[in-house]
């Protein structure tokens, strides 16, 4: 019985990996760099006030192929860690469709979301349930054929989640060292090891077993470093500067504090109110993909005990995400990384 509930979900992932595809856009696309690069060169990365933008998707499907192409990262969308670019563009050399990346960590998103519930050994319809949720969210704020940052921050995330409840050390440090180095490596170093960190105190508090946890936060730190020196290797090459993957943390940082400013606790009235002030004009606009049960499941969250909590560190993350996101511009996509835990925190 084991075994046919096993792969039951199984089929019921590639029945969602299936149905992504069908609903998603541009699974058609052969990739034509030449046709990028014309993009990226009349955009606004490149003239000021261009009539012809580039969305955030097509500058990383750039820039990922260039990076492979051998352009340094620091040249092209350095405000963004280059690895998923990376990956973008190696999954482009072999299939021509930059979209398939996103596809794909997706897909093993969903696998590892199963994994963390057979963990809690959740029920027939619990795993339905969660599962439909978290493939909804995707398609709502992403969909499935992706060349966006979230499939590998949600891919990276999970992955870290699970070997975290499996006390497999190394493997919990490699995947959330990724996920550190997968958008902006100072601001989700600063949200992961907050979380991790109450999550240390609490289980201190409760006089329970801590070492395991203190471990893998310094391992983390310490992959953490490597990957982001790994990432940054042909700047080392090129400068022969070991302190310039630093320095070019430092200019993120300063890039994202001056830029724009946006009213108080957006994120709060996306999700509560359906509410989005958007920063590029003075209006209030609708969130795409939203629906009543974003409030309703972080009130749900609220509602349950400490000690009912299964899952700490998912819980912890949640919260620092969550008030990190009332205080810069947010897109919905980036409520994948709140809606995807906290579906899986509040109903394990």
């Amino acid at each position: 019985m084991k075994i046919v509930r096993k792969n039951l979900f199984l089929f019921l992932l590639l029945f969602f990996g299936v149905i992504g595809f069908l609903s998603s856009k541009d699974s058609d696309l052969v990739y034509d760099h030449e046709v990028f690069r014309k993009k990226y060169l009349n955009s606004q990365w490149v003239v000021p006030n261009s009539k012809t933008p580039i969305s955030d998707e097509e500058l990383y499907i750039y820039a990922g192929n260039e990076y492979i192409r051998g352009t340094s990262p620091i040249l092209i969308n350095p405000e963004i860690l280059p690895l998923p670019k990376y990956i973008i563009g190696a999954v482009t050399v072999l299939t021509d469709n930059p979209y398939f990346a996103g596809a794909l960590f997706y897909f093993l998103s969903l696998v590892f979301a199963l994994k963390i519930l057979e963990h809690f050994k959740a029920g027939l319809l619990q795993k339905l349930l969660i599962l439909s949720l978290i493939f909804g969210e995707i398609l709502r704020l992403d969909g499935f054929l992706s060349a966006l940052i979230e499939p590998f921050l949600l891919f990276f995330f999970l992955g870290g989640a699970y070997f975290y409840l499996k006390r497999r050390l190394l493997l919990a440090s490699l995947f959330f060292a990724l996920f550190i180095n997968s958008k902006n490596f100072l601001v989700f170093s600063a949200l992961f090891y907050s979380a991790l960190l109450t999550d240390i105190g609490l289980s201190y508090l409760r006089k329970r077993k801590v070492k395991f946890k203190l471990k893998l936060l310094l391992l983390t730190v310490f992959l953490s470093l490597v990957f982001l020196y790994l990432s940054y290797l042909k700047v080392l090459i090129d400068t022969r500067d070991f302190l310039q993957p630093l320095k070019i943390q430092k200019y993120v940082f300063s890039f994202y504090k001056t830029s724009v400013k946006v009213p108080s606790f957006m994120a709060a009235k996306m999700v509560f109110l359906n509410k989005w002030h958007v920063w590029w004009a003075d209006k209030v606009k609708g969130v795409p993909g939203w629906w009543i049960f974003w409030p309703l499941s972080l009130l749900l969250l609220a509602m349950k005990p400490l000690k009912g909590w299964r899952f700490n560190l998912l819980v912890f993350w949640i919260l620092f995400y969550f008030v990190f996101l009332n205080f810069i511009p947010v897109w919905p996509r980036y409520f994948l990384l709140l809606f995807v835990p906290l579906y899986l925190a509040v109903f394990i």
